[in-house]
């Protein structure tokens, strides 16, 4: 844990050197402003780890100012250096072809246009993004099984990655909640990362989860934040939301409908109580019956191919910050929607209902997603 601790703030600290020295090449500030612009890099580098420590303990008020303006500049600092890096490529290209055609030399971009342009594109970047992660769609997903009647099909709305904590206000949960409401779904679903933050800090926040109150119920599955957070913490908010936790369980819906889940495999890392065995459940399929599996992360196993109809999984935000989906896509071969691994199988990974550190969405829009089970 220490080393990737270490990796992440040598790797953070080394953009906003990447930053300072764009900056000091476009404006060549003097020695004065040198050294006022390195002490603001020095506490921003600081800001992150410093918000998440006050969230955590106990200091929720003054988490609160710090994280908008923090997990705004991460959002601000990962455009800046995805662009930086693809004008450093193109004025490299530049370069190379100059020797061969000496006119090409006036398409390079100089330091300060590059400031510039970028600074005007991360700009209408950050309006779009908060207007985009504003208010979560609603997205129609429609699965044939003959488990289920034609004229009484069975509605299910999931939700993933709410990421509840201190860049959500508790008038976007209530709607939210007020929107699953509206749907009507026979079953609501969570897949992992619902809370982000101490109970004292969001535990009035589980009523409006509470006042739902779907006929087949309400389930969830632990993400990976569960863990972070604390799971005694994570336990006490989905019980008073009313949400049955599947830990490694499979339970009975309708005689022809079955729920299973299991927890995120970052509990058995941190080494905290963790059920990750699939192969124990729905251990005689029956192609009468519909399974329905639900686990946080994105990754299938072979032999659960041939034990569940449909998984349901979220965590991978859908990339949330263009051009983030380029890394995200290295790790998880599904990143989100609906995908047929195999013929009797289906996965369907949510973009995320919320968002994580900045409160930004970039064409990556957040949804609860729909499902009609239907024959």
């Amino acid at each position: 844990m220490a080393v990737l601790f270490s990796v992440i703030l040598v790797s953070y600290a080394g953009i906003h050197y990447y930053l300072f020295n764009k900056f000091a090449a476009a404006f060549k500030p003097g020695r004065g402003r040198r050294i006022m612009a390195t002490l603001f890099l020095v506490v921003m580098t600081a800001a992150p780890f410093m918000a998440r420590f006050l969230d955590h303990d106990g200091h929720p008020a003054l988490a609160r100012i710090i994280n908008l303006p923090v997990f705004i500049w991460i959002a601000w600092l990962f455009w800046f250096f995805m662009g930086g890096i693809v004008i450093d490529l193109w004025n490299t290209l530049i370069r190379c072809l100059q020797q061969h055609v000496p006119a090409s030399g006036r398409l390079t971009i100089s330091p300060r246009q590059q400031v510039q342009s970028l600074m005007i594109l991360i700009m209408l970047a950050t309006l779009w993004s908060l207007a985009e992660a504003a208010r979560p769609r609603i997205r129609e997903v429609t699965i044939h099984h003959p488990a289920f009647a034609q004229s009484h099909p069975v509605r299910v709305a999931q939700v993933s990655d709410v990421h509840l904590g201190m860049m959500r206000s508790r008038e976007w949960n209530r709607m939210v909640c007020r929107t699953i409401e509206s749907l009507n779904p026979d079953l609501l679903i969570s897949t992992g990362d619902m809370v982000d933050t101490s109970m004292k800090n969001i535990g009035d926040q589980t009523e409006p989860w509470a006042a739902l109150h779907p006929p087949l119920g309400k389930f969830a599955i632990l993400g990976n934040h569960e863990y972070y957070l604390g799971l005694a913490d994570s336990l006490a908010f989905h019980d008073r939301a009313g949400f049955r936790l599947l830990r490694g369980q499979t339970v009975e819906i309708t005689p022809t409908f079955l729920i299973s889940g299991v927890d995120d495999k970052e509990g058995e890392r941190l080494g905290l109580p963790c059920t990750l065995d699939e192969t124990r459940l729905n251990p005689k399929p029956d192609p009468g019956r519909f399974s329905l599996f639900l686990k946080h992360q994105p990754t299938v196993q072979v032999d659960s191919t041939r034990r569940f109809n449909l998984q349901l999984s979220g965590h991978t935000h859908g990339g949330q910050l263009f051009p983030f989906q380029g890394f995200v896509i290295l790790f998880y071969s599904y990143l989100k929607g609906l995908y047929q691994p195999s013929e009797n199988f289906q996965i369907y990974v949510s973009p995320g209902t919320g968002t994580w550190g900045p409160p930004l969405r970039l064409f990556a829009k957040p949804e609860i997603t729909v499902f009609t089970l239907t024959r």
